[in-house]
């Protein structure tokens, strides 16, 4: 005869299997079950508490349902004290009721209950309760013997059961479920009581919850916060080498700044004068440059004439009684200044700063508004532009006709 030994460990009324235990439970195979309370360890824990209790009964049964006769039971149970086992004889499984719960499934699983009756008490207030779950497995024999039957009979006959034949098999017409069905819960045994020891899968928890947590946080800063500049290591010595945002400099903390201010032409460079009369009255137009003009009597707006470019080439219409400020890339090879046209009763009288970049003069040509070359207005012997120089060049133009200034 087989023996079962199926070590549990309990809490309380409930129980599970402990490692290593056999599960399982053959309809009507003989069999004795030993039963043996153990702790986590696999080490005998022994329950107290006993001493008022008469008899035992075992039971097998697929459901919870008091009203529904179980798969097996009986009240031949031993109790061993000294090695805190319960004996059980399994004499009777194969039963109606484990057939029927069976069905044509291979196993199931089978609720277990020891239950221990006190003295003068009734099965239905018991003072020991020990449940848990185990395997009930069918068996693939039977009492008939197999029948030989012709291969060719059973070949024409399996085939009116064909979803084409005359007599199809539905999963209706045997009992089986459909290939694609479901199940309510209650159709799953135990699986609405562990569902209910479950978090639902969309929850939340509060700080408490998880262990640690509020403490962990407690040692953090907030998302938002600030720091003193003696919070961050070296910052204060960085900050330190660094100039304040709002500063100045002297001219020497610049490096050669005091070089190129010493290339560039001083406030009298750009003074232009009102007009300048040369000691001979009769004297026609001529060009006048800063050497020979006597210190201005009047000063005149500083204004940049708008320089139209053609390839390597420039141009620009002078303005009168203003300072004109002209600066020519190196790349230009050549310009051309058109002079402000005559005012009737008036005289000319301009003033052009001149820059250039490049290290070669342009060819510089001035001509009036009309179109007429310098000559046509000025003294043709006077070539004071032909003086042009790379970097800073001041040029005074004055009209000197008395016809004009009439």
């Amino acid at each position: 005869m087989q023996t079962i030994d199926q070590p549990i460990t309990a809490t309380g009324a409930a129980a599970d299997l402990a490692a290593g235990a056999n599960a399982y439970f053959v309809v009507g195979m003989l069999a004795t079950l030993t039963v043996r309370l153990v702790d986590s360890s696999g080490a005998a824990a022994p329950p107290s508490g006993l001493g008022n209790v008469a008899a035992w009964r075992f039971v097998l049964a697929e459901d919870w349902d008091a009203a529904t006769v179980p798969c097996y039971r009986t009240e031949s149970v031993a109790y061993d004290p000294g090695t805190a086992t319960w004996i059980v004889p399994l004499t009777a499984t194969r039963t109606e009721q484990a057939l029927k719960a069976l069905g044509k499934k291979g196993e199931i699983t089978i609720g277990c209950e020891l239950v221990g009756l006190p003295e003068n008490g009734t099965w239905d207030k018991p003072a020991f309760v020990l449940q848990w779950n185990a395997k009930l497995r069918g068996r693939r024999d039977s009492d008939g013997s197999p029948t030989p039957v012709d291969p060719a009979p059973v070949t024409a006959h399996a085939a009116t059961h064909a979803s084409t034949g005359s007599d199809p098999v539905t999963p209706s017409s045997i009992g089986a479920a459909a290939s694609t069905h479901s199940h309510a819960q209650s159709d799953v045994t135990g699986l609405a009581d562990a569902l209910a020891g479950k978090a639902a899968a969309q929850h939340s928890h509060a700080q408490s919850d998880v262990t640690g947590l509020a403490e962990a946080l407690a040692g953090k800063a907030a998302a938002q916060h600030s720091h003193a500049q003696s919070d961050v290591t070296g910052l204060a010595e960085a900050l330190a080498g660094k100039a304040a945002a709002q500063h100045s400099h002297a001219q020497s903390d610049v490096s050669g700044l005091a070089n190129a201010l010493a290339a560039k032409a001083s406030a009298a460079d750009v003074t232009a004068i009102q007009g300048v009369i040369p000691a001979d009255a009769s004297a026609t137009n001529k060009l006048v440059t800063q050497s020979n003009v006597p210190q201005p009597q009047l000063r005149y707006a500083l204004v940049e004439p708008d320089l139209a470019a053609s390839g390597t080439t420039v141009s620009a219409t002078l303005q009168d009684r203003a300072v004109n400020a002209v600066t020519l890339a190196s790349t230009v090879t050549a310009a051309t200044f058109t002079f402000p046209a005559p005012v009737e009763g008036f005289a000319r009288d301009f003033f052009l700063r001149l820059v250039i970049e490049g290290s070669t003069v342009p060819t510089i040509s001035f001509l009036e508004s009309g179109g007429g070359s310098l000559e046509d207005a000025f003294d043709a012997d006077d070539d004071a532009w032909a003086e042009i120089e790379p970097g800073v060049n001041v040029l005074m133009f004055t009209e000197t006709s008395q016809e004009a200034a009439s």
